[in-house]
């Protein structure tokens, strides 16, 4: 009996601590600590904080209940070779494909996510957009042009 309460509570211990190490949105998204807290969501904006790191640009369309998006996140983005090189690489925007907040865009065009989502084509999540170091800028319709 007291083995079967020692394996109890060792079961529980390890269910709780991979539960702490889990970070989620104020939406209900997985998501991690390294990504972008401190972008406004001018998209111009972080490519340029990206470019001043030394990295490039990512943007991850995501939406909660994602079991894709969860497999990802407990399963790749939580291996420390791989999140050293996205995190050495890479500055990482999550946007919501189904959220409100509101995204300028490279062209200037301010949109909610959902816009953004339906403008770029993201039709599926875990959708994951690439950039190049630079934008061109005598490109009107620049957010739309890159695929």
């Amino acid at each position: 009996m007291k083995s079967l309460l020692t394996a109890v509570a060792l079961v529980f211990a390890l269910t709780q601590a991979s539960f702490a190490e889990q970070a989620f949105t104020e939406n209900g998204m997985h998501t991690q600590d390294w990504f972008a807290q401190d972008s406004f969501l001018e998209l111009q904006d972080d490519l340029e904080v990206a470019q001043d790191e030394g990295k490039r640009l990512v943007v991850f369309f995501e939406q909660k209940g994602c079991i894709y998006c969860k497999r990802m996140h407990e399963e790749v983005l939580s291996h420390p070779g791989i999140a050293k090189m996205v995190k050495d690489n890479f500055r990482v925007v999550q946007l919501d494909l189904w959220g409100p907040r509101i995204v300028t865009d490279f062209d200037g065009e301010e949109l909610e996510e959902k816009d953004l989502a339906r403008k770029w084509r993201a039709n599926y999540t875990p959708g994951i957009f690439f950039f190049p170091t630079e934008i061109a800028e005598d490109n009107e319709e620049s957010g739309k042009d890159l695929w």
